[in-house]
């Protein structure tokens, strides 16, 4: 009820005395302002979406490293299972084969412990004991101490 007394109230007493060049001068100046605030809003909306795309990006390159990532482990996995399966009775069919799985397996994941394990008990097999502790001990620093326990209690490594 208010609003409306002060607007009728505005329409009576103050606007007859302000001038068609007073209401025009006003009403570009009011548009001149929104013009410059749509522009400084325009531009910050280009930031955002240029960051935006940034971290996208980064996002995505993250994304696509850890994918990389997983599929190379999940690679590596395999090759290691494919050699293991090669053992039977504590006798490999096809050493040859073995150490070829192995040494892929490493190459696609450089820090999968288990592969270097079983990599020193296929050099261990073909009597290269110094490889095969080598291996055991890259194992070890990986955090799988399996092999390397077994050497040392059986006199192979130190």
């Amino acid at each position: 009820m208010l609003r409306i007394i002060c607007h009728t109230l505005l329409m009576l007493f103050l606007i007859p005395f302000i001038s068609d060049a007073e209401i025009i001068a006003t009403s570009q100046k009011s548009g001149i302002k929104l013009l410059v605030s749509v522009e400084e809003l325009e531009r910050e909306n280009k930031k955002l979406k240029n960051l935006s795309q940034k971290e996208n990006a980064q996002k995505r390159e993250r994304f696509e490293e850890q994918s990389k990532n997983i599929t190379q482990n999940l690679k590596a996995s395999e090759l290691t299972g494919k050699a293991l399966d090669l053992w039977k009775d504590d006798e490999c069919m096809d050493i040859e084969k073995a150490l070829k799985y192995f040494n892929k397996a490493i190459s696609l994941d450089p820090n999968y412990a288990k592969a270097y394990n079983n990599r020193g008990f296929v050099w261990a097999y073909k009597g290269y004991y110094d490889k095969s502790c080598h291996n055991w001990q890259k194992a070890c620093e990986l955090g799988y101490c399996s092999g390397l326990n077994w050497a040392r209690k059986g006199g192979y490594c130190k």
